[in-house]
């Protein structure tokens, strides 16, 4: 049972305690496009999360940061009264063309429903993995597929690419074992190019 709330001084521990007993998963309104799977949008997750903060002295904040080998990360923090701080380690994002503001704030928006669900521990999309293995969508797969290779091919290191396979692991992951195979190919075969490609900068 978690510790009966008071009206005596915020304590760090026994809030952060408290608040992960309290937030409940959020309300799946909002349609997969790949699979027809539910999942919460960032409305709904935002409309669960900060009355159990608010209740257990926490704020959320969500920014973007630069990182210093390119490209930029959506840090997710929960901010206590005291001033101590819970963070994630940031989730990457991924855009097909950073100058596109449609496309760079849907990778926002993916960050911002995707951290604080994993920080907070919740869950946002469907468990479904077993009926999405079994009855594969092929068209589904195939913009999938050409979405996972368009995002890979932005990348420019290690870590990028590590960021974009966290991304799509879990549709990944849904998927029969020779579809696996074919995305995990593509991956390794990135991680080819970028090596060889820091080879010859090295080189010249």
């Amino acid at each position: 049972m978690p510790e009966q709330k008071t009206k005596n001084k915020p304590d760090f521990d026994r809030d952060l305690f408290n608040l992960l007993h309290d937030v409940k998963n959020p309300f799946k309104g909002d349609e997969n496009p790949h699979f027809k799977s539910k999942f919460a949008g960032l409305a709904s997750c935002l409309k669960t999360i900060k009355p159990a903060l608010q209740s257990n002295n926490f704020a959320l904040q969500q920014v973007v940061k630069q990182l210093e080998s390119g490209g930029s990360i959506l840090q997710t923090n929960i901010i206590h009264i005291s001033g101590k701080v819970v963070c994630d380690g940031g989730i990457p994002l991924v855009s097909k063309d950073a100058n596109d503001p449609q496309k760079l704030g849907g990778s926002i928006t993916y960050a911002r429903r995707y951290g604080m669900c994993a920080l907070l521990g919740i869950v946002g999309d469907d468990d479904d993995d077993a009926n999405l293995a079994s009855e594969p969508d092929i068209k589904a797969i195939g913009r999938l597929y050409n979405e996972f290779t368009s995002n890979l091919s932005e990348c420019s290191d290690q870590e990028m690419l590590q960021g974009v396979f966290k991304t799509y692991k879990e549709e990944i992951d849904a998927l029969d074992d020779k579809t696996k195979e074919k995305f995990r190919l593509r991956y390794t075969e990135q991680v080819k190019i970028i090596k060889e490609r820091k080879e010859k900068n090295a080189d010249s």
